[in-house]
């Protein structure tokens, strides 16, 4: 039972792992001041 949480819990890691490490990818780095942006978008709409 500890051997298949073990190996659950890897693979879970290995697997999240690739999905943040394709999206880096595909979307390239986040941006720097994407917080201010939207907070005034949200004021701007209101």
């Amino acid at each position: 039972m500890k051997l298949g949480a073990t190996l659950g819990g890897a693979g879970n890691g290995l697997f999240g792992w690739f999905v943040i490490k394709a999206g880096k990818e595909i979307l390239g780095p986040a941006p720097e001041q994407w917080a201010e942006d939207v907070a005034s978008d949200l004021q701007s709409t209101n």
